[in-house]
């Protein structure tokens, strides 16, 4: 949990390679499951193909590659957080009012579809 609150504290003041570094972190600590959470949704949705990359800014933060720089979207660092929020929540069935209010932010910002009918959740 701290470390997903790291990384949200890291996002909301811009700091997004540390962001993306606890955020991802943090998911990979969590013990395997097969509940479904935002990583398995993602891996399974209508963009996953075979040459994309799911932690390709993941593992650019982690290992010396190419290219030296890379801009890293806002969305991007959101993602990240929220799989590890969301492998967090169906490991333990528990959140902080931390990360809910950054799970509403993401849907408000757009980072995360969110139907229509379920708009009214987020207000």
């Amino acid at each position: 949990m701290e470390q997903i609150h790291a990384a949200i504290w890291h996002c909301q003041h811009e700091r997004y390679e540390c962001a993306i570094t606890l955020g991802a972190a943090a998911e990979g600590l969590l013990p395997a499951t097969n509940e479904l959470h935002l990583f398995k949704v993602l891996q399974k949705s209508p963009i996953a193909r075979a040459d994309f990359d799911f932690n390709e800014i993941i593992n650019w933060l982690k290992h010396p590659t190419a290219p030296d720089e890379i801009a890293i979207p806002e969305f991007e660092v959101a993602i990240v957080i929220v799989r590890a929020i969301s492998k967090f929540f169906v490991v333990y069935n528990a959140e902080s009012p931390t990360m809910r209010e950054f799970v509403r932010w993401a849907f408000k910002e757009g980072h995360i579809p969110l139907p229509a009918d379920l708009a009214e959740l987020i207000k």
